[in-house]
């Protein structure tokens, strides 16, 4: 059964650059708007078959296109028109899977916007935006300040902006709990609903979930048919079970607030979808899914739906015939106009990668219905499409394989998992029996050494503990090394956490076994990150070496060394050192997971 994770969205975001760099030039030196822009690249990615597109933000939104280039004697050459409404550029060059960046707080190369040698108006707002969503506060209220000297207008319209800029900085965040009570009240006060009132009772309330809800009931007495009132009862909506509730509610709520069902209605499509499921009401789904224009979300409903029978066990040949829809419209979106924010390459990794996820739902449901020699196929395309990244998938192919007697294949593709990261203890055991049907138990230590020689060593690193105290990889060289990769939004993480303090319990009197809980992909100020992190420990009871993951820009150290998209995802190193099982998501079992990491260090002892 598949996992239950959470991915983390690589959010395409850069900062500043204030003055030209040694290797990606421009002319003229500033870029203005309604003008032709030339530039200059010799950096590291000087090189055939590198990628340089152009982001250009406007005051509402941003357009992402290659541009066509020249590489002569290694630098790069190109040239692009700068509209008239655009106030922010940034340059994002990659070559396959590298990516040149300026230093270690970009991943790219930014400029701000001039006219007649003026920073035209909103510059610095989208700049200090972006800034900010990385959690550079104070650098985004400086640059805001910079924005308001030129034009006092902007202030009032980037409030939001302002606020969470305050809200990340180490001196004045409770300057913008003030101001978020000062607008709250204004708003109140001017009897105009303001759609940053839910913004104003975040800053306020800081995670006070009883002071939030007093500010929410405040804000419905005076706005009954406001967003407030309309979003909290759509959301109360997601847990409710009865589908013929949440039928009569949904045109109880259309009849008392029909232009936010307007705007809001993809999560409308989603729970009206939900219901006709849960009800098992079919002829109602298929109605309503074909009045849905979005193929990607189309996709994945039929996906889920699919999925959703065959977990149960329920409707099989149905569950096979949503299940290719959903591959058939994956193919149907493909055709599409690809979107301006990736290049071509970029987006058909990513249907790739998601019709991989589908075909496995399709394979999972053949196997079901007794085709297993069509399922390891199907399973085998989503393995390849998924490049080898999925380790549930991973271990799928290989039982299908085993299932159907193809022990050649089984064991081909059993060592091609168990000599790279992408393999579990599972996948171990397959390659086992697989062998030993070919060739008798005699070889099997022997190719299975073979196999952990080809293997890498997992990349080193020195992370800190919560006390300040540094723990380096390499140091830890003669230990079996289990870390769990973590974050205290991740939902599926702190549901392991039960199961992950009774596998450290079991362990701990192997001193030849240590745990490292490295929390990652935090998006706040680090005294929040520490802040949240203890109350988390403190909550779930748990007694974890936690150690903090290094952010570089919008990647994390270790994350991205390890190649880490998903979380939870537990990684376990040999006593050399070397990557041996990684385990990605949670199924929710406990007694499953504390064994499994049981088998593991048992063979790695």
């Amino acid at each position: 059964m598949k996992k239950l994770i959470s991915t983390v969205a690589s959010l395409v975001l850069c900062m500043c650059m204030y003055a030209q760099s040694s290797v990606l030039t421009i002319k003229p030196s500033q870029i203005e708007a309604g003008k032709d822009v030339r530039f200059t690249y010799t950096g590291k990615l000087a090189k055939a078959g590198t990628l340089i597109k152009i982001k250009m933000f406007d005051a509402k939104s941003f357009t992402l296109k290659p541009i066509q280039t020249k590489l002569k004697e290694g630098r790069i050459e190109g040239s692009f028109y700068v509209p008239d409404s655009i106030v922010y550029v940034s340059f994002f060059i990659t070559n396959g899977y590298e990516t040149d960046r300026k230093d270690s707080d970009n991943l790219g190369y930014d400029f701000n916007v001039y006219r007649g040698g003026k920073p035209v108006k909103g510059t610095f707002v989208k700049q200090s935006y972006i800034i900010g969503g990385m959690g550079f506060g104070d650098k985004a209220i400086d640059l805001l300040e910079k924005e308001y000297t030129l034009y006092p207008k902007q202030r009032v319209k980037s409030y939001d902006v302002y606020l969470i800029a305050l809200s990340r900085s180490k001196n004045r965040k409770e300057e913008g709990k003030a101001l978020a009570q000062k607008l709250f009240d204004e708003t109140l006060l001017s009897g105009s609903d303001d759609h940053l009132l839910y913004d104003y009772i975040y800053y306020i309330s800081e995670g006070d979930r009883q002071k939030r809800d007093s500010l929410e009931k405040e804000a419905i007495r005076k706005f009954p048919k406001g967003a407030i009132s309309f979003n909290k009862k759509l959301y109360e909506l997601y847990s409710v079970n009865d589908p013929d509730k949440i039928f009569l509610s949904l045109d109880t709520l259309c009849n008392e607030y029909p232009e936010k069902c307007k705007e809001g209605k993809s999560s409308l499509d989603q729970l009206l979808l939900k219901a006709y499921r849960m009800k098992k009401d079919y002829a109602g789904f298929d109605k309503s899914m074909s009045t849905l224009k979005d193929k990607g979300f189309k996709a994945y409903e039929y996906n889920e739906t699919a999925w959703e029978m065959a977990t149960a066990n329920t409707q099989l040949t149905m569950a096979k015939a949503y299940s290719e829809k959903s591959l058939e419209t994956m193919d149907s979106l493909r055709k599409d106009e690809k979107p301006d924010y990736a290049s071509l390459k970029e987006w058909e990794d990513r249907l790739d990668a998601t019709k991989g996820n589908y075909y496995d739902t399709y394979a999972y449901i053949l196997n079901k219905l007794g085709s297993k020699k069509e399922a390891a196929e199907k399973e085998q395309l989503a393995v390849e499409l998924t490049k080898s990244n999925n380790v549930y998938m991973n271990e799928m192919l290989v039982k299908m394989l085993v299932a159907d007697n193809q022990m050649k294949e089984a064991l081909s593709w059993g060592e091609k998992f168990l000599s790279s990261d992408k393999n579990n203890a599972k996948i171990d055991s397959l390659y086992d029996v697989a062998y030993i049907s070919l060739n008798g138990s005699a070889g099997l230590a022997a190719a299975k050494a073979k196999m952990i020689d080809k293997m890498k060593p997992a990349p080193d690193f020195s992370l800190k503990t919560l006390d300040g105290k540094t723990v380096t990889l390499s140091s830890l060289k003669g230990k079996i090394v289990i870390l769990d990769l973590w974050a205290t939004w991740c939902g599926p993480c702190l549901a392991s956490f039960p199961a992950m303090q009774k596998a450290v319990d079991a362990l701990k009197e192997n001193k030849d076994v240590c745990f490292y809980f490295i929390n990652t992909f935090e998006r706040t100020t680090p005294e929040d990150r520490l802040k949240d992190i203890k109350k988390t420990i403190e909550i779930k009871k748990v007694n974890f070496d936690i150690l903090l993951d290094e952010p570089t820009g919008l990647d994390y150290l270790v994350a991205k060394q390890f190649n880490v998209n998903s979380i939870p995802t537990k990684i376990i190193i040999d006593k050399n050192g070397k990557i041996r099982s990684t385990l990605v998501g949670f199924s929710g079992n406990d007694v499953e997971l504390v064994n499994e990491l049981k088998t593991i260090v048992e063979k790695l002892k």
